[in-house]
């Protein structure tokens, strides 16, 4: 009885009539032997033959031996998920080393049987073939595999700030005083990507994206305003910035507030970008703004106003009230000769949205480097 498979086997590693001879042999030993016995020999003929086809045309098995490999390679670049375990590795590693062999010896028996231009033509076919599967298709079919890369010059890391939590940390680079960016709550400090690259020509600048934000661990706790300050002041110490200057949009402002109560030793100043709520009723808001915007604002106070804080005091009741003197002496700089400076924290309002990063990043950008170059240097 004729096995049709395995003569077709070894006629493409020689002549059809002796592939149907040596076939015809294995089979009559087959049934003497067993299965067993046969396709082990099967095997090893197989073996002896496409070794003997390679050294009739060792050049074109080797390219086509190692063509594959490349292809290889192209395929774990352009197809990364399939390979992300030590176990796909070696499938695909044998699949493709069965490739090599198998296309490299087949090509070889196609020249000695047909010829060196139907090898060389076969061979231009194939390699067409696989390019356009590997970077055709795949771009036009299956456009989502195609990963999306930050075009942001900044570089990404992790920095642990608390057991089981890591925190994402963007570090734009840059030279001269150090900047911390904050985003505002339900955002990344991928807020200030496009912002913060103008600021890297004269400052050092870092942003960091607050705990259970996309990027940074998710964490079940530790959601109270002086812990995320905490948070803050352990990226500082583990970046290595010394004593920045921290920037906060929105909700940031609350850290801001701890980081200056608790932590002014760590930083340099805090810049609040829209950022300073009223905690009062949210919901009357809008109605208090409309009322607001009818209202006169207050005559500024003038020099005999400042002369002193009880001057400044009796000043201020006359327009809504001033507060004890002591609240005052927390928010406006004492002179050495008693009046009353400057206040403590500037205060600029710019038009635009409350998302000032987005709708005004011109003059946000200007007033930071107002801020930043009025500071003492620091030893």
């Amino acid at each position: 009885m004729r096995d049709h498979v395995v003569e077709r086997l070894f006629s493409l590693f020689t002549s059809s009539d002796r592939a149907e001879a040596m076939a015809g042999d294995l089979v009559e030993e087959r049934d003497r032997r067993g299965a067993a016995w046969f396709w082990l020999h099967v095997a090893g003929v197989t073996l002896a033959l496409v070794r003997r086809a390679a050294s009739d045309a060792p050049l074109r098995a080797l390219t086509l031996t190692v063509a594959p490999v490349f292809v290889a390679t192209a395929a774990v670049r352009l197809f990364p998920p399939l390979f992300d375990s030590p176990g796909r590795w070696m499938t695909a590693s044998v699949v493709w080393w069965i490739a090599a062999l198998s296309s490299g010896t087949l090509l070889a028996a196609i020249a000695r049987r047909r010829g060196m231009t139907a090898s060389v033509t076969l061979t231009i076919a194939g390699l067409a073939v696989v390019f356009v599967c590997l970077f055709v298709v795949p771009r036009y079919a299956f456009p989502q595999q195609i990963e999306w890369k930050d075009p942001s010059p900044h570089k990404a890391t992790l920095v642990t700030v608390d057991t089981d939590v890591a925190l994402e940390v963007l570090d734009w680079g840059g030279s001269g005083p150090a900047l911390v960016l904050l985003a505002g709550g339900g955002v990344s400090a991928h807020q200030y990507d496009d912002f913060a690259p103008a600021l890297t020509a004269r400052y050092r600048v870092v942003g960091v994206t607050r705990r259970s934000h996309r990027g940074s661990s998710v964490a079940p706790g530790g959601y109270g305003f002086a812990r995320l300050a905490e948070d803050v002041v352990r990226v500082i110490d583990a970046v290595g910035v010394t004593n920045p200057v921290v920037i906060g949009h929105s909700f940031a402002g609350e850290e801001m507030h701890v980081l200056g109560a608790r932590h002014s030793a760590k930083i340099s100043g805090l810049v609040y970008v829209d950022a300073a709520f009223d905690r009062g009723d949210s919901a009357d808001s809008e109605a208090f703004n409309a009322v607001a915007r009818t209202v006169p604002a207050a005559p500024s106070a003038k020099d005999a106003d400042l002369a002193s804080f009880a001057a400044l005091r009796a000043h201020l009741e006359k327009y809504g009230g001033a507060g004890p003197e002591a609240y005052l002496r927390t928010r406006y700089r004492t002179n050495p000769d008693g009046s009353v400076g400057g206040l403590w924290a500037r205060v600029v309002e710019l038009s635009g949205t409350h998302n000032l990063i987005v709708s005004n990043p011109g003059e946000v950008l200007q007033q930071i480097e107002a801020f930043v170059s009025s500071l003492p240097q620091r030893r």
